[in-house]
């Protein structure tokens, strides 16, 4: 199984725009794919930044093939739309886990 990870750190004037915008339009978008049912939103704890806020998106898949499709098809367009909607109110790391045991 793998995990794929991006956390977004938003400004806290667009957050709430952002996370509906997640919910709304890029659920809609990854739920069509049937590529993973398996996702979430969260909000990273502990947080003492006065601009901004870190959330993360987590999605599981079953393979490597299916993570690639979710990267081209999906995950790309995320970041490219949100980026061009905030510019640089939004910023993007991520990461991929293996599950080991």
């Amino acid at each position: 199984m793998l995990i794929y990870t991006t956390t977004i750190h938003v400004e806290h004037k667009i957050k709430a725009i952002v996370i509906k915008y997640i919910v709304d339009k890029h659920f809609t978008q990854l739920e069509a794919s049937n590529l993973t049912k398996d996702y979430g939103l969260y909000k990273l704890q502990q947080q003492e930044d006065p601009e901004g806020e870190s959330l993360s998106l987590q999605y599981k898949f079953d393979n490597n093939e299916t993570l690639e499709a979710f990267l081209l098809l999906i995950d790309s367009k995320l970041k490219e739309e949100l980026s061009r909607l905030y510019f640089y109110k939004v910023l993007f790391f991520s990461h991929v886990l293996e599950k080991i045991n």
